[in-house]
């Protein structure tokens, strides 16, 4: 009976010890190394000896020139993005893509630094 107690807690320390070690694999080094603090920047970071960027998606808002935050996502640089935020429903416009700057993206856009993307939308056609 002692030993299967003894079995219990050594399987749900190492699912402990294995979690942690997964949480701090995802952490960027400089707050491993630093402590955790604010990051307002848009800049890279360096998570477990990968490079990454900030991917951040927005789509128009309600006011003119305002933007509202889809997502904000960490990709390694060189990756493609594999994957799109599905973009909010603009009431009488249609989705036409993510957007950088002019230059359309997909899945297989390659990440190469931060890139701030846009939701473009189009009146449709009566």
């Amino acid at each position: 009976m002692n030993m299967h107690k003894n079995a219990c807690f050594f399987r749900r320390f190492t699912a402990l010890v294995l979690s942690l070690l997964m949480i701090l694999q995802m952490m960027p080094v400089a707050t491993l190394a630093e402590g955790l603090e604010d990051r307002d920047s848009f800049t890279s970071e360096t998570y477990a000896g990968s490079e990454y960027a900030k991917v951040i998606f927005k789509s128009p808002g309600e006011e003119e020139g305002e933007y509202d935050l889809v997502a904000s996502w960490n990709v390694e640089i060189g990756a493609a993005l594999d994957a799109l935020p599905e973009a909010p429903e603009i009431e009488n416009y249609v989705f036409q893509g993510w957007m950088d700057g002019d230059t359309p993206v997909d899945e297989a856009t390659i990440v190469t630094g931060d890139m701030e993307l846009v939701a473009k939308y189009t009146s449709p056609v009566f």
